[in-house]
């Protein structure tokens, strides 16, 4: 059905579109993405010309390790290039699982669901465990995806000062001891680099008895023994009951997983639409993130 209609009679959809001043630049100087004919390592080309590519989140450079690149390979040969739809109508596959035990093994716990990006891993860390009837406690500097999260559980949520567990512990002792509560933090912040004050953050949680969640994206591979994270930094693994992440940072590849005890995860897999209404991850993502796992 054609929508001319709607801009003859200056539908305001259109015509915020039409007036937006950030979309008319980006139209007149063509700013929004540039495009690269070439890319090795993080030197890009465009028109001839090389560039250094310093906001890459390749933090291991193994995007172009020979042994990621020929799993990849192998994956799509054996498998092609999907698994055709979402686990719970399709099933899952072989290499899924073995991605997801191998996970679960490194950062720690019991249980892991991979998904097809890290955003919808970050938000089912979120909506496969908090309910309408909940009270989430949310660093104010948490990831768009959290948000997202926190946003379609239908939660309360109250935000403390940025990485300050004694403004969470203010926020906690004046509220009902009988609600579900559930702290929701980032063991790296991406913006500002600081690492989660996890130690004083997680004892102010099992104080108050809160579901603790870490979005563990930017700390995986990077903090913690062979790059277990941050909770594994700090020998806090058993203080956080769900970490989530994703591999298009240190794994160099693209999705996202959640880690928790194996209930926790076959909760999740029952309770979250991201989960159960997403396509499952490729068979070459999953042979790219085991390897350079």
């Amino acid at each position: 059905m054609s929508l001319s209609f709607l801009k003859k009679k200056k539908n305001p959809i259109w015509e915020r579109i039409k007036h937006d001043d950030i979309t008319r630049l980006r139209l007149k100087y063509d700013t929004y993405y540039h495009i690269f004919d070439r890319q090795n390592g993080m030197r890009v080309t465009k028109d001839g010309k090389e560039y250094v590519m310093l906001s890459s989140n390749d933090y291991l450079g193994l995007t172009h390790h020979p042994k990621i690149k020929e799993a990849g390979i192998e994956a799509l040969k054996r498998w092609g290039s999907s698994t055709t739809g979402a686990r719970l109508a399709n099933g899952g596959r072989s290499f899924h699982r073995e991605l997801e035990e191998e996970l679960a093994s490194f950062v720690g716990k019991e249980s892991c669901h991979v998904f097809s990006a890290g955003y919808l891993a970050c938000a089912s860390a979120i909506t496969g465990f908090i309910g309408r009837k909940d009270l989430v406690l949310a660093d104010k500097n948490l990831h768009s995806s959290l948000w997202s999260g926190i946003k379609l559980s239908g939660a309360h949520c109250e935000r403390f000062s940025h990485n300050h567990p004694n403004h969470l512990r203010e926020i906690l002792e004046a509220e009902d001891p009988q609600t579900g509560k559930a702290l929701v933090l980032e063991g790296i912040y991406s913006m500002e680099g600081h690492i989660a004050r996890l130690p004083e953050l997680t004892s102010v949680a099992k104080e108050f008895d809160c579901f603790t969640i870490l979005d563990d994206a930017h700390g995986f591979g990077v903090l913690g023994k062979k790059g277990r994270g941050t909770a594994d930094h700090f020998n806090l693994t058993d203080q956080v009951d769900v970490i989530t992440g994703s591999f298009s940072k240190s794994l160099s590849g693209i999705g996202g997983f959640v880690a928790s005890s194996r209930d926790a995860i076959e909760f999740m897999r029952s309770h979250s639409k991201q989960t159960i209404f997403s396509a499952a991850l490729t068979p070459v993502a999953c042979a790219c993130a085991l390897a350079a796992l």
